[in-house]
This record gives structure tokens, C-alpha cells and sequence, in this order.
């Protein structure tokens, strides 16, 4: 009798975790197609292969803008942090000129303290890697400006700091709002604040969103604010330039 409750229970949990991994695949395969759909409609192409730490990405071109996006689920590690990309190798600057962040973090980098601990880190990950120019935040915010003139419920939950030399009215209302708003509205756990975070260097324009849900909406709203971005840094160097020139 024994025996056969062991069995019993050995087949039931067996069968329970076969269940989950064919439950599984078939969410893996419907988000793929999800996937494909969406950038079949976008006129976007998509690879859902996994290649080394990303999951899949789409890639597009608007308006002579190329660009990438990417799911990284940082698997592996013992706290981790998936994020997704939108990248953009078209725009670029000699080093970091620009950071959209959440207000809290930027209160949190910008210090003193925060400046010092990047420079710690910028200077440990250099020795070990033996590489320099990286991006170094530290160094930036000592002579970055804060963009001012914004919505207040904006300026309330994001900051946007942008080297003296660079345009500072390319942050237009439509930019704001796509920041604000991302799908699933208040119901969502989801806070841009907390998870995005925009850089310009001379490693291109990053778009970085942490834990974004992986849901359809949330790509096509992460690829409308990448080329929107795009599109507003193009027209404010245009338009510094004509003014120079005139």
C-alpha cells in the first residue's frame, strides 16, 4: 500500500511538472508569434533566436534613424535584473551629454556621494578591464545642466541633464508624456521613474528599461519614444546649427 501511494504521488508530481514546461513552451511560442505580428505590422524585422544574453530583438528604420531593440534577461545572475534595450548608433557625441532618469535616482547620482562611488566603480571596472573612455557618469554631472521649462507633474518624476554645449528645448510635451505614460496606466506595477533611463555618448543614443513587461504594447511604446527622442535631437542639432550659421 505504501508503495503505491509513493508511486501514486511520484507519477502526480511528474506529470504536474510536465505539465508546466509543455505550459511553458506554449507561452514562449504564443509570445513569440505576438512578437512577429508586431513587427510584421510595424515593418520592423525581428529574430527570436537566442543569441548569447539576448533573448530576441527587432530592429527598424525611421526616417534614416536605424536602430535596434533588444531583451536581456540577465540570466544567470543571483539578482537579476532583466532589461530591455532600444539603441541607436546614428546619433552620437564625443563622450556622455545627455541622461533622462528618474528624479530619485538622479537626486541619488548627482550628489556628492553618488559622484564619488561612480568614480570608485568607473576607476575599479577600468583597472580590470584595462579599457578606458567609457561612459563616466561621475565626471559628466560635475558640469551638467537640468533642462528646466518642463511640465511640473514631469519634473516631479524625471530629470533631464544635458552638457552645457548641448540644445536644451528638444524636450517637447509628446516627449514628456510618452515617459509618463506607458501601458497599462495606473493599474500597472510598472513605473517608468523607477526603470527608465535615456544616455547619449559616443557609444550612441540608449534607451534602458528595467523589468518592462515583455507584452507587445510596451515594445511598440519603447520603440514610439527611441524614435521620437531621435527625431527631437536631429531637429534641436539642426536648428542649433542654422543658428550659428546665421
Amino acid at each position: 500500500m505504501t508503495n503505491f501511494i509513493v508511486v501514486t504521488i511520484f507519477t502526480a508530481v511528474i506529470g504536474g511538472f510536465g505539465w508546466a514546461v509543455l505550459k511553458g513552451h506554449e507561452i514562449k511560442r504564443r509570445r513569440d508569434g505576438e512578437r512577429k505580428v508586431l513587427a510584421h505590422s510595424m515593418g520592423w524585422s525581428y529574430a527570436g533566436e537566442r543569441d548569447g544574453n539576448v533573448d530576441y530583438r527587432f530592429a527598424g528604420d525611421t526616417g534614416g534613424v536605424a536602430w535596434q531593440m533588444w531583451y536581456d534577461p540577465d540570466r544567470g545572475a543571483k539578482s537579476p535584473t532583466p532589461r530591455a534595450y532600444w539603441h541607436c548608433d546614428n546619433l552620437q557625441t564625443q563622450r556622455l551629454s545627455l541622461v533622462v532618469l528618474g528624479r530619485k535616482r538622479y537626486q541619488l547620482e548627482s550628489g556628492t556621494v553618488g559622484r564619488v562611488l561612480m568614480g570608485v566603480v568607473a576607476g575599479v571596472a577600468e583597472v580590470m578591464t584595462g579599457a578606458g573612455g567609457k561612459v563616466d557618469k561621475a565626471e559628466f554631472y560635475e558640469g551638467a545642466v537640468e533642462v528646466t521649462g518642463l511640465l511640473p507633474s514631469f519634473r516631479e518624476r524625471f530629470a533631464v541633464a544635458v552638457a552645457p554645449d548641448m540644445p536644451r528645448d528638444w524636450v517637447d510635451p509628446q516627449l514628456q508624456s510618452l515617459l509618463l505614460r506607458w501601458p497599462g496606466g495606473g493599474n500597472s506595477r510598472f513605473k517608468g521613474q523607477d526603470a527608465v533611463e535615456i544616455t547619449l555618448s559616443e557609444l550612441g543614443l540608449r534607451i534602458t528599461v528595467q523589468r518592462m513587461p515583455q507584452d507587445t504594447a510596451c515594445w511598440r511604446h519603447l520603440a514610439q519614444l527611441g524614435e521620437h527622442v531621435a527625431q527631437r535631437l536631429v531637429q534641436a542639432g539642426a536648428q542649433a546649427t542654422a543658428r550659428a550659421a546665421a
